[in-house]
């Protein structure tokens, strides 16, 4: 009879270990987001490497009046508590064209602050607000340098490269976006 029950108790152990087990594969680890700030628009795709980390890529269009801008980013994402709160760290390339000047290129830096809201099971619709800084640094479009490498008139480089330093623009603000996604 003890047989029997300790077989039972093992037997059903087995049984409901199948049934209420959690499949790990079955995570979605793929995101993509369409998002708006309040100048522009973006999309990003973003792949959870575990729980903790994802990385991923983004693009954004922003236009104000005369000005317009496009950035290629990518990004690195940390959630704390393992799956809604992120921080995430951005770098990459933008541009800004204005109408009546040429174009100018700048080094894109973004950190942010965010929230994923899932509807339902992880999976599905998605909601990210986020909050966070970004900067520029980059060109005013000034003309190339006529630096003289063999020339041994180091005080003129010189001269020559803190002329470019001044005219360099850094730039940045706080930026507000928000985003509908779908995770898979």
């Amino acid at each position: 009879m003890l047989k029997r029950l300790v077989f039972l108790l093992i037997f059903s152990l087995i049984i409901c270990g199948f049934i209420f087990a959690e499949e790990t594969d079955a995570f979605p680890r793929n995101t993509i987001t369409a998002s708006t700030s309040f100048f522009g628009v973006g999309a990003q795709y973003e792949f959870q490497l575990n729980d903790a980390f994802s990385i991923g890529g983004r693009f954004e269009y922003k236009e104000i009046g005369k000005y317009s801008s496009w950035t290629v980013q990518g990004f690195g994402r940390y959630y704390p508590f393992t799956g809604t709160f992120f921080i995430d760290g951005m770098a990459g390339y933008s541009n800004l064209i204005i109408s009546d000047n040429p174009i100018t290129h700048h080094l894109n830096l973004y950190g942010r602050v965010g929230w994923r809201i899932d509807f339902g099971k992880p999976g599905g619709l998605t909601l990210e607000p986020t909050i966070g800084f970004f900067g520029l640094i980059g060109d005013n479009h000034i003309p190339s340098l006529n630096l003289q490498p063999s020339s041994w008139n180091w005080f003129t480089n010189l001269a020559l490269l803190g002329e470019a330093f001044t005219r360099m623009v850094f730039s940045g603000g706080p930026v507000f976006t928000i985003g509908l996604g779908y995770r898979f």
